[in-house]
């Protein structure tokens, strides 16, 4: 896990760059959201397939939920 800190008192930006395509994974700690996608393989007939979540942490449900 890597993690930037703003200790100073003007905004903070930055640009991150990856050579790794898949999975992308984001979190917005200022509303709790978070994000995932995923490009899958192409289906069968050739149309692209992916993965896409958006969710909260605080809605996240427990592994063993309805198990």
């Amino acid at each position: 896990m890597h993690q930037i800190a703003n200790t100073g008192v003007e905004e903070l930006r930055y640009l991150a760059v990856s050579t790794k395509l898949s999975p992308e994974l984001v979190e917005y700690p200022d509303s709790g959201e978070f994000g995932v996608l995923a490009e899958l393989p192409a289906s069968a007939e050739g149309r692209p397939q992916r993965f896409i979540f958006i969710g909260r942490e605080s809605q996240c449900l427990n592994y063993w939920d309805g198990e």
